[in-house]
């Protein structure tokens, strides 16, 4: 574990193995930061294995974590979250999810394996967000939106499936 200078883990927080967290970055009360995620695969004989899961998280400068918000270790490489993004509470962050700089992730987000969230993206209340789903930079998500089509830069999604806001 490396954390830098003008950390706050609050007590309670759990932070695990193979994690990084940059300078002046919040990690409140429940937050679990590196923790196995749910990674299972059937094999040929469709039966139930767990993956393994040998990566690291690594979160970068000015982050905020929110209470009971589960941010999971990737699979080989790195879960990260950019700078200056803020999570709110009882946010769950898969394995391998990458998140861009200056995004805001409300409440209740579900955000699913390999999601890649470019920069200055906002995820309102309960949106959930399909494994490997490409969120391109500036998106806005709707609240409570179920987003499983990758999102072009710019755009503004809701609904379920979400779908473009045509003005």
């Amino acid at each position: 574990i490396k954390i830098e200078k003008n950390c706050i883990i609050e007590s309670g927080a759990k932070i695990f193995s193979n994690v990084t967290i940059k300078k002046n970055t919040i990690v409140r009360s429940g937050a679990i930061v590196g923790c196995y995620g749910f990674g299972f695969e059937r094999d040929q004989r469709k039966k139930i294995t767990k993956f393994p899961q040998f990566g690291s998280v690594f979160i970068n400068e000015n982050v905020l974590i929110g209470n009971n918000t589960c941010i999971v270790i990737s699979t080989f490489d790195k879960t990260i979250i950019g700078e200056n993004t803020k999570i709110d509470n009882l946010v769950h962050v898969a394995h391998n999810v990458k998140i861009g700089k200056n995004c805001i992730i409300t409440a209740k987000c579900q955000i699913a394996g390999s999601v890649e969230i470019g920069n200055n993206v906002w995820l309102s209340p309960s949106s959930t967000i399909k494994n490997k789903i490409k969120l391109a930079d500036n998106v806005f998500v709707g609240i409570g939106s179920v987003v499983i089509f990758d999102v072009k830069k710019n755009q503004r999604v809701f609904g379920n499936p979400a779908q473009p806001l045509i003005k």
